[in-house]
């Protein structure tokens, strides 16, 4: 008969007991915050701002409430699918050969409590990374949506896109590419543990490891990564350059067409790894869907460094001028400088322009003075009478390539 370890269950009272202490654990930490949250509560009352706060706070913990239980159950539910698909009933009935003697371990149940503890930490952290840029979610949803408005001339879109929309997508993204990787971490475990159980149990020699789950979520992280990769075309129009900021030459030809292949390529490479679901799962297969996004991601490095040394350095200021103008253009109308009147005004520049009338830097009794153009041989500097600069007084001095002596020195010197 193999040794059975069995799992000792905890008295309802022993287990109240320690809900009771997390309970009083969680109140005490939250002391601090909560006397935080009623100080500024009673400052903004007495502003006569207390619905601001109030609405404030709503959605501080609303946007906390809703990624913890998002999270939460992303991460449950797939780990209850890949329980449920990998038989962990092996692992909870089944037999455990250490050291030729036979053992039973309730793994099962172990692992499930392993987890849910795990998973309630890790959603805790991502409701409270996500509840720090609650802002953005705010401008998002309140965010005014007018026709009409400037759109750029490389993606066509207006200008709420990048002030609103596109920063709270890059959180969301972020946020599912955590997930995806989780999803991936946990389908590896699965995978490690149900390999262990079958050499535990003395099936080294048929040993097959069920990649399945593993694809599925190797197929959603590719996506995400496309998503990613898609969204980050747009950041190239605050991308700063040598010249100008905003889109290139390089950029417009090259990257951004390159990076929407990409795109493609990592969702093609999402479906080959989907194909492990309908016929026999192979690691191959999954190697396979990398190869050609990331062969497109090398030429498209390779092309766009061709081009931006041998075909847009040489010429650059005419191969970036229609982005040049672009950028003027679209500073201008978010200025306001577009609605400016312009009128040419003639500007000389020789000396005597300085002393025109119509500049006015210069009193009349200062400019009539002869101490004020005094020149002198010398090719040091000397000081002469002061012109008075409304409203600043300086000193004028002139300068010779002639020889320099004595004579031309300040006295004292």
């Amino acid at each position: 008969m193999p040794q059975t370890i069995e799992w000792e269950k905890r008295p309802r009272r022993l287990r109240g007991f320690f809900l009771l202490l997390l309970l009083i654990l969680f109140a005490i930490f939250s002391l601090r915050t909560s006397l935080s949250y009623y100080v500024d509560a009673l400052w903004f009352g007495s502003l006569g701002y207390g619905d601001v706060f109030r609405k404030t706070l709503g959605l501080q913990w609303l946007t906390f409430a809703a990624s913890f239980v998002a999270t939460f159950f992303v991460l449950y539910g797939w780990f209850l699918a890949l329980r449920r698909s990998y038989k962990l009933d092996l692992l909870s009935g089944g037999l455990f050969f250490i050291g030729k003697q036979p053992v039973r371990l309730p793994v099962e149940r172990i692992l499930r409590r392993i987890v849910l503890i795990v998973l309630l930490i890790i959603s805790g952290i991502a409701g409270v990374s996500m509840m720090s840029d609650w802002q953005t979610f705010a401008m998002y949803w309140y965010a005014p949506r007018t026709s009409g408005e400037a759109v750029d001339p490389i993606f066509g879109r207006a200008l709420h896109f990048y002030l609103f929309s596109l920063p709270a997508w890059q959180l969301i993204t972020g946020w599912l590419l955590t997930l995806a990787v989780l999803a991936c971490a946990v389908a590896f475990f699965f995978i490690l543990i149900t390999g262990g159980a079958q050499v535990f149990a003395g099936h080294r020699s048929r040993l097959v490891l069920p990649w399945r789950g593993f694809s599925v979520a190797f197929a959603f992280l590719l996506v995400i990564f496309a998503m990613r990769i898609y969204i980050s075309r747009f950041e190239a129009s605050f991308a700063e350059h040598t010249i100008f900021s905003g889109v290139t030459y390089t950029d417009a030809h090259v990257s951004l067409g390159g990076l929407l292949l990409v795109c493609w390529a990592l969702v093609l490479g999402a479906v080959i790894s989907l194909v492990n679901l309908v016929v026999a799962p192979r690691v191959r297969r999954l190697v396979f869907a990398m190869i050609p996004a990331v062969v497109l991601y090398l030429a498209l490095q390779i092309v766009g460094w061709y081009i931006g040394n041998f075909v847009v350095k040489p010429n650059e200021l005419v191969r970036e001028r229609p982005y040049i103008a672009s950028n003027i253009d679209l500073t201008q109308r978010g200025y306001g400088l577009d609605r400016v009147s312009r009128r040419e005004f003639p500007a000389e520049t020789t000396v005597e322009a300085a002393d025109a009338p119509n500049i006015n830097l210069r009193s009349r009794t200062s400019a009539s003075g002869t101490g004020a153009r005094s020149r002198t041989p010398c090719g040091k500097f000397r000081k002469s009478a002061p012109t008075t600069i409304f409203p600043i007084s300086i000193l004028i001095a002139t300068r010779s390539t002639a020889p320099c002596d004595k004579s031309c020195l300040p006295p004292g010197n």
